[in-house]
């Protein structure tokens, strides 16, 4: 399994109350928060590849790097697809994370939330 793969999925184990499973089978890695996925990473592909949520406005900025694209088999609006060949900046695939996180965040029920620990930017009363 290529390096980048393995960090990325030492951030998305990382993020608060992130849960893992693998519904689509154990070539697929899928990160939850709250039922909802936020992240899902092939497991047995060169070099491997991951979905992530986004919001939707940045989708033209981010698809303006090579390795990153419209979700593949998602909404091509609210997902992205990192090629996980390094050409993306650790730094920047972290943030990635931390964002598809939040967003994921943000979006779930007040009550869902208040049961869940909260990312860092956002507050768990928004």
């Amino acid at each position: 399994m290529g390096d980048q793969r393995e960090r990325a999925l030492q951030v998305c184990e990382a993020q608060p109350s992130a849960e893992l499973c693998y519904p689509f089978g154990e070539g697929t890695a899928v990160f939850k928060l709250g039922g909802k996925i936020f992240a899902w990473i092939s497991l047995d592909s060169t070099p491997g590849a991951m979905n992530l949520k986004i919001e939707p406005e940045l989708m033209g900025l981010l698809t303006q790097h090579p390795a990153i694209q419209p979700g593949r088999y998602t909404d091509h609006r609210n997902w992205i697809t990192v090629t996980l060949d390094s050409t993306v900046p650790d730094q920047m695939l972290a943030e990635l994370i931390e964002d598809s996180h939040a967003v994921v965040f943000s979006g779930l029920p007040r009550r869902v939330r208040a049961t869940l620990d909260a990312p860092d930017q956002i507050s768990s009363g928004a």
